[in-house]
């Protein structure tokens, strides 16, 4: 089975979709034929992503989501289940990169970072609403660097999959 015969008909919640990495896993997910659930803070971005992956006929669905907040999480994992008809995949992409000297970073945007990159990526890969999750295990470990002329830029971008019989949940941190 090809890799896009494998994504066909794939139900996949992506969190921090609003751009980057989020929007490009988004846009590739759609063609090669998975549905979306698409979430962020930024509702402007996303409600853009959302109408030209629909433009394109990919069905594709915007959920605001703040992923350092548990009851928003439980919430949209169930919202996105129902939309979807269920959850194949989930790409807990959600994540700040602050690029200021040490002694520039307040320890509010610290405490703001960690929740959103360790916190938020605990929460979603928690999955309240995913079935049956004592029968998930780590299937895979990917370790991905953001590239600016082939240089890292700061960010290491920790994947986890993580599979039970069909199901799957990919953290990013």
């Amino acid at each position: 089975m090809s890799p896009d015969e494998e994504l066909r008909g794939r139900r996949c919640l992506i969190t921090g979709a609003a751009g980057g990495i989020g929007e490009a896993a988004a846009r590739l997910l759609c063609k090669d034929g998975a549905q979306v659930v698409v979430t962020d803070l930024d509702t402007t971005q996303l409600e853009a992503l959302a109408t030209d992956l629909t433009a394109d006929g990919h069905i594709a669905h915007p959920l605001a989501l703040d992923v350092t907040s548990e009851s928003d999480v439980v919430a949209v994992i169930g919202q996105a289940a129902r939309l979807m008809g269920g959850i194949d995949t989930l790409i807990a992409n959600a994540g700040i990169l602050t690029l200021d000297a040490i002694d520039d970073i307040t320890l509010d945007a610290f405490r703001r970072t960690i929740e959103v990159n360790l916190i938020g990526t605990f929460l979603c890969a928690r999955g309240h609403s995913f079935p049956s999750r004592s029968w998930w295990w780590v299937d895979r470990l990917y370790r991905l660097a953001s590239r600016n002329r082939g240089r890292a830029q700061g960010n290491v971008v920790l994947c986890v999959e993580v599979r039970r019989r069909r199901h799957r949940a990919v953290a990013c941190a």
